[in-house]
């Protein structure tokens, strides 16, 4: 006579195996869904951003200098990406992104790559995050960005920790130059 104590614990067993794979499931799906609502949002804050951006950029035409304030999008929530501010073309880089004409400045996401390599494939990188994860506006003149942070990496402005404090100057002869203070 077969004991049937071996055969219960195998059927609680994948019972149990089961539950487990479908709780995984679900916290992946909730993870997922709560991350396009992230990203979502923030597009939209970027988008608000940019556009004061344009707005003290059009003041600084007129009065030579203008300072704005940026505090969004701002890295948290789950993904913890940080945003960058970034004018095109950038440095040598021949390509811009899609939504660019010719001189136009984005808030995109920033790339994974950056901490592995700083100074190697960072501008397809960046090009890749600003047609899929960012918000682009055309501008009529040049536009040049300077940082003053840590990498001083110009062409580029972390929103790392926000408030970020832009100054933007303007020159007819040179366009716009936009420095973090």
């Amino acid at each position: 006579m077969k004991s049937k104590k071996g055969f219960m614990l195998g059927e609680y067993t994948l019972k149990i195996v089961i539950a487990v794979i479908v709780l995984l499931l679900l916290f992946y799906l909730l993870f997922r869904l709560y991350s396009t609502y992230e990203d979502g949002r923030n597009l939209e804050l970027a988008e608000a951003t940019l556009k004061s951006i344009i707005e003290s950029m059009e003041v600084a035409k007129e009065s030579g200098e203008e300072e704005v304030i940026v505090l969004n999008p701002t890295e948290k929530g789950l993904t913890s990406h940080y945003w960058s501010i970034v004018s095109w073309p950038y440095g040598n880089y021949k390509l811009i992104p899609e939504s660019c004409d010719k001189n136009c400045v984005c808030i995109c996401q920033f790339p994974n790559t950056w901490e592995t390599e700083p100074f190697g494939r960072i501008s397809d990188d960046l090009l890749e995050k600003c047609n899929s994860i960012g918000v682009c506006l055309n501008s009529y003149s040049k536009i040049k960005i300077l940082n003053s942070g840590f990498l001083k990496v110009d062409g580029q402005i972390q929103i790392k920790n926000p408030p970020v404090n832009l100054k933007i100057n303007y020159e007819k002869s040179k366009g716009f130059e936009i420095k973090q203070i």
